[in-house]
């Protein structure tokens, strides 16, 4: 069986036998598409936001037989793809063709149940009618008389039947399926000997069983939706009640002042040394890390800081006293020292010491002291903790003031400790510049992610920097040169060895002057090393850095891509020189370029737009994107998520802005997928824009272009290949080999996206839309493909004047 709409509605509505309901399944198992497009019509049923088609529509499609007959398989064979077509391109026939098959299935599975009184009462009155326009009429009764004349003319029947029942009796009629009733009642006789119309009743009809319900009751509702509520508090309170539980018991446990008092009832009392006096501090292990006794390591090795101690502190913690034990060095455990035993033992102390490391390094043994007590070098306490094995003592563990701590051996001296909270050395250095500009954003990559940069953030490291489309971002270096970013731009900055600064500039525009004479800048333009003298405060000049693609050409092929640079001279003269070559001095208005390994040097008359910057009260659809998106930057969200917000805006210039935005940074999937901006049609004023941007992105091949494909092939496999195809372009050669016929073919897409894309290949190539707008449906797109299917047919689908390398400057 085929799979088509009228097959998949009734795979839907389960009327399909079960050998044809297996195969559609499998087939739907097997193409994404048809997934899709049956979520497409469960969905469409559903959603209470879509019309109807119009009432008084002339076009055939829109006729109801029409769909009767489609949807009854009576429709020709040669009508069903138009009307296939239309449903699949509107979501609102395609609701109303799938609600009429639903309904009809449930109709005509179930026949309708007709209570007797109700055909009763229908049949009493159109004998009420007959009678009253015949005057006096001959009933059927129940006794089984037969029917009058006057009763067969008032019910103008043709005069076979009629005769057919003249001749039967009432008892035959009774018994047929169709009239079961009499025409008229005893109530209706009744009512007529009293002085009513014949055949009508003055008393109200009967209210029908299902209408006698009272009206339910409104409270219920309530009553309910406040039960719930309840219950659904008490889940929460019992599902928090561990969090605060434990937290109730650490706030016990530890106080506030010390946190190395501990009133735990389980910790074992301080126990007496040999005189009977009360050690100056009691060693208490770390409740989370497990002691020496639990580990089977030996005590005597563990380093306990004094109480006082700082935990950053660098001086030596004072040596711990234990008794010698000849036994053969225990395991390092976490509150054992680090370093390695000295060969003998320490002496001038009663028991073995060993010199400890910095407090620092012992985290998990912990004391509290008594600071008013003097601690002697022979006073001991045990150790909270069992020892390992039952018949030994625990060791005793003394505690000496900082100042009576011996001085360490050379093979015992620490390692140098670090600061954590220093800053790593890259970080630390002097800023390479500031920012000056206010209503700007400028991304700088972080460790999280993407940061935004405002003139508060202080100093610009040398992470990579992205300014978004059309803001202006004005940096102060700090040698005062002053550099601007212009639109789309990826740099960062990077010291060399002499203390210079060079900027790395990755992609965009970027205009470069210096208030002090004499200013050098060391530049990096993808890959190619460059310097730029600046010899007088006038100098100003503006540098381009992009990628050019052929029309068609793969962009995964690292051969397809060539590097565009432009240097060109805005005021008063600069020196340039490349590599290690010597300086070339350049006048305005003179541009310097180089395509892949060619350069060249040019005069041009006009200088370009966007080295001058707008007026700053001036009105345009750019400074109401860049305002309204302003304005949705939250400093709480993370700058992405910012911008995913604000592609949902209901302005639709703020919506694209935070689109090419988001595709700056990296992010291209908010452009493809049922959601994508390709299939918004709120953007189709800046379709145009949106093709530009992504295919920039495109071009610069590498990472660029596999992240685009892997976007698409995420948000839509189903016609990924053809949506990626699409945004290579087409070649001259390309278009002559049969490609202009698939462009006219995606014109007719069910997509929209791909009838987005195949419009703008068509207007790079011819200049031209022909006024087809590919968001519109029906009658009104067929008609304006036709100018295009016109244009095929004369094969004028071919490039003007192909794309250059240095047309890129001005896209």
């Amino acid at each position: 069986m085929r799979l088509t709409v009228r097959t998949l509605l009734a795979y839907l509505d389960h009327v399909l036998p079960e050998e044809a309901n297996e195969a559609l399944s499998a087939k739907l198992r097997d193409s994404p598409y048809a997934t899709q497009l049956a979520d497409k019509i469960k969905a469409s049923i559903q959603r209470t936001d879509l019309g109807a088609p119009a009432v008084g529509a002339v076009h055939p499609i829109e006729d109801a037989n029409t769909i009767a007959e489609y949807l009854d398989s009576v429709l020709p064979g040669e009508r069903i793809p138009e009307v296939e077509r239309v449903l699949l391109e509107s979501d609102v026939h395609m609701s109303e063709a799938a609600a009429c098959h639903q309904i009809l299935t449930l109709v005509l599975s179930r026949p309708a149940l007709v209570p007797h009184g109700l055909r009763d009462r229908i049949y009493q009155l159109s004998q009420a009618a007959a009678a009253a326009g015949a005057g006096d009429a001959t009933v059927i009764s129940p006794a089984g008389s037969s029917l009058a004349a006057a009763s067969v003319v008032s019910l103008d029947l043709p005069a076979g039947e009629a005769a057919a029942v003249e001749s039967g009796t009432a008892q035959e009629i009774d018994s047929a399926e169709t009239v079961a009733v009499p025409f008229r009642s005893g109530a209706a006789a009744a009512s007529a000997a009293n002085g009513h119309p014949p055949g009508l009743s003055p008393r109200r009809p009967d209210v029908p069983e299902y209408l006698r319900a009272g009206r339910p009751s409104r409270i219920i509702p309530w009553l309910m939706t406040l039960g719930l509520c309840a219950v659904l508090l008490f889940i929460i309170a019992k599902a928090f009640q561990p969090v605060s539980r434990l937290a109730s018991d650490q706030t016990e446990e530890y106080t506030v002042g010390d946190p190395l008092q501990v009133a735990r009832e389980d910790q074992p009392a301080a126990s007496f040394d040999a005189d009977g006096e009360e050690p100056a501090a009691v060693a208490v292990t770390d409740p989370v890390k497990p002691s020496a006794a639990a580990t089977g390591a030996d005590p005597s090795g563990a380093e306990v800081p004094p109480a006082n101690a700082a935990a950053d502190s660098s001086e030596p913690a004072a040596p711990v006293a234990s008794e010698p034990k000849p036994a053969t060095a225990p395991e390092p455990t976490d509150l054992m020292p680090t370093t390695p035993e000295p060969s003998e033992p320490a002496a001038a102390v009663p028991a073995a010491a060993s010199p400890a490391p910095a407090a620092a390094e012992t985290p998990a043994a912990t004391t509290t002291a008594n600071p008013t007590a003097a601690p002697t070098a022979g006073s001991d306490v045990a150790m909270p903790a069992e020892p390992a094995n039952p018949a030994e003592e625990p060791a005793a563990v003394a505690t000496t003031a900082p100042a009576a701590a011996p001085a360490l051996e050379p093979a015992m001296e620490p390692a140098a400790t670090i600061d954590p909270a220093a800053p790593p050395a890259s970080e630390a250095a002097e800023p390479f510049g500031v920012l000056e500009s206010e209503n700007t954003l400028l991304i700088q990559r972080s460790d999280a992610g993407w940061d935004r940069v405002t003139k508060e953030s202080g100093g610009l490291s040398g992470r990579a920097l992205v300014n978004l489309p059309t803001f202006r971002s004005r940096i102060l270096l700090s040698d005062g040169v002053v550099l601007t970013s212009v639109g789309a731009a990826e740099f960062s900055f990077d010291a060399k060895s002499d203390s210079d600064a060079v900027i790395d500039l990755e992609y965009g525009r970027f205009l470069f002057e210096s208030a002090t004479p004499g200013a050098t800048i060391h530049l990096n333009l993808a890959g190619q090393e460059a310097t730029l003298h600046l010899p007088t405060a006038e100098s100003k000049a503006a540098i381009q850095v992009t990628a050019f693609r052929a029309p068609g050409a793969d962009p995964e092929v690292a051969e397809s891509i060539q590097p565009v640079v432009a240097l060109q001279v805005l005021e008063g003269t600069v020196g340039w020189a490349v590599a290690d070559g010597e300086s070339i001095p350049l006048s305005a208005p003179v541009r310097w370029s180089r395509v892949g390994t060619a350069d060249a040097t040019n005069d041009v008359s006009d200088l370009p737009d966007w080295a001058e910057a707008p007026e700053a009260n001036a009105v345009s659809i750019d400074s109401l994107s860049q305002k309204g998106l302003l304005e949705l930057i939250d400093a709480t969200k993370t700058i992405e998520i910012s911008l995913r917000e604000a592609v949902g805006f209901r302005r639709a210039e703020v919506a694209s802005l935070a689109a090419r935005s988001l595709l700056a940074l990296g992010v291209s999937d908010v452009y493809f997928g049922t959601k994508g901006i390709f299939e918004n049609d709120a953007q189709k004023s800046h379709w145009q824009e949106h093709f530009v941007a992504v295919q920039s992105r495109l071009d610069r091949g590498g990472r660029f272009a596999t992240d685009l494909r892997d976007s698409i092939v995420r948000m839509d496999a189903a016609r990924a290949p053809g949506l990626y195809r699409l945004l290579w372009g087409f070649s001259p050669e390309q278009l002559a080999g049969g490609d202009d016929f698939a462009l006219i073919e995606a014109l007719n897409d069910a997509a929209l996206a791909k009838r987005v894309l195949a419009l703008e290949n068509l207007r790079a190539i011819t200049g031209t839309t022909l006024s087809f707008r590919p968001q519109e449906t029906g009658p009104r797109r067929a008609a304006a493909a036709k100018k295009w299917d016109t244009k095929l047919a004369a094969k004028d689908l071919r490039w003007e004047e192909p794309p250059t390398p240095l047309s890129v400057l001005e896209r």
